[in-house]
């Protein structure tokens, strides 16, 4: 007797918890003809309208793919299922989401569509309770809206196909974001503040925005594109790793950071360029086996620092080795238009280049950084080039190639003047000194003005 009694109490209570939190289905047969969330003919299972706590919301049919939630409410689960196949998007008031009987917030995709969130999110407060974002088959997720991520963002999911997660809105909050399966590539078209650490296990995250609350890890099997200006709290490249930087990007890492980047420079023509590494560490054997370099008077290719003791241009060979020195010019001819890549450390401390008199007091040097620097006092009145280093110079200008005119244009004072990644220029030494490049030059700019040469001298 006692048994049964206990064992009624348990069907009971177990009834009442599928109650709380039941499975709520988006109808096809409805009639209603609206979109509305709110309206309870549009659900099979609609909860309590007077306070509105979702269980699993899902989708297994096309019927009014655009839909309105015009409440905030909170849920545990979305489920796009396999015959959700259009793309449906969501708009209106807050969603916040939260864990149930132990069951991680999550949001899964197993259709074959890209499905539009734009409301704002909510994730859950607790660290153990992450919220996941999960692709089972062919479809994407593209989230519109912000998303407060107090807790953790798991991206993961068991596809074998290729597809995309999009964040177009911010992500805040102290929580992190750790992404796995190498076929979710992720996209953030924004600045993101989140403070969590990003943990790039597999797969590709494309930045079209800033990271510069976040410590990045790149793993082993990940990819992180910087596609846009962006700036890092620290970066860690694990050996396998790959972080490429876009031709005409900026990539600024404020705290430590260790692995190798690729910084990428579009290089238009065949004739002559300006150039210097932008990375730590990048050799000359690594440039001339990874790319075509313009051949000369044999065995001479095009790749050749300046050398200011009277011999002027060093030209290189197809057996030429050592390091390419940070803040160090060189100037560089592609036997075809092309990108020059060059991969080292991520500089993240003020560099010193050593310059002399010597012969006529020209020195080829270059922006060390992937970033960009001020020139002059009107692209930043204390941290630019010539206000730092100008008792070093004979004159207080630095020289660059201009396009327009076939000559070089002297940088000085009068108008605001960056210098681009990679952009090599001379400069002219009243002795033997040591030109300044600092970290706190560093800014990112919305266009690129990397000059080219079309000869090889001063």
């Amino acid at each position: 007797m006692k048994k049964n009694y206990f064992l009624a109490i348990i069907t009971v209570l177990f009834c009442l918890a599928l109650q709380a939190q039941t499975y709520q289905t988006w109808r096809s047969d409805s009639g209603t003809n609206d979109n509305s969330w709110q309206n309870a003919n549009n659900w099979w299972n609609f909860p309590d309208a007077s306070h509105i706590v979702f269980g699993q919301q899902e989708w297994d049919n096309n019927h009014e793919p655009a839909q309105v939630n015009s409440a905030d409410i909170s849920t545990w689960r979305f489920l796009f299922k396999a015959g959700a196949d259009l793309a449906h998007t969501f708009t209106g008031s807050q969603i916040s989401f939260s864990d149930y009987s132990g069951g991680d917030p999550q949001i899964i995709n197993d259709s074959s569509g890209t499905h539009i969130i734009n409301n704002n999110l909510v994730g859950d407060s607790d660290v153990a309770d992450p919220f996941g974002l999960f692709i089972n088959s062919t479809g994407g997720l593209t989230f519109g809206g912000t998303i407060n991520n107090q807790g953790w963002l798991d991206i993961s999911g068991s596809t074998g196909s290729a597809t995309t997660i999009t964040f177009n809105g911010v992500i805040s909050g102290a929580g992190g974001v750790t992404k796995e399966n190498a076929n979710i590539s992720l996209i953030y078209n924004t600045n993101n503040t989140y403070s969590g650490t990003t943990n790039l296990n597999n797969g590709t995250l494309t930045l079209e925005g800033s990271l510069a609350n976040s410590d990045v890890i790149v793993g082993t099997n990940g990819t992180l594109i910087i596609a846009k200006n962006a700036t890092l709290k620290s970066l860690t490249v694990a050996a396998g790793g790959t972080v490429t930087v876009n031709s005409g990007k900026s990539l600024i890492v404020t705290g430590a950071s260790s692995g190798n980047i690729t910084y990428n420079r579009n290089i238009g023509t065949t004739n002559w360029y300006l150039i210097s590494s932008p990375v730590i560490g990048e050799t000359i054997q690594d440039l001339i086996s990874n790319h075509t370099f313009a051949t000369g008077t044999s065995p001479n290719i095009g790749i050749a620092p300046y050398i200011n003791d009277g011999t002027a241009w060093s030209y290189q060979t197809t057996a030429s080795t050592g390091t390419l020195n940070s803040g160090q010019g060189y100037s560089v001819s592609l036997a075809t238009p092309g990108n020059i890549s060059f991969t080292g450390a991520m500089p993240v401390a003020d560099i010193g280049v050593a310059i002399t008199t010597n012969t006529n007091g020209f020195n080829l040097i270059g922006n060390p950084y992937p970033s960009y620097i001020p020139a002059n006092t009107p692209a930043d009145g204390t941290n630019n080039i010539l206000t730092i280093n100008t008792a070093s110079l004979t004159e207080d200008t630095l020289w660059l190639w201009n396009q327009a005119t076939d000559s070089y244009d002297q940088v000085n004072h009068a108008v605001s003047k960056f210098i681009a990644p990679a952009q090599g220029f001379f400069v002219s030494s009243n002795g033997s000194n040591t030109f300044n490049f600092t970290e706190a030059m560093q800014s990112h700019q919305g266009t690129d003005n990397f000059q080219r040469t079309e000869t090889t001298r001063p």
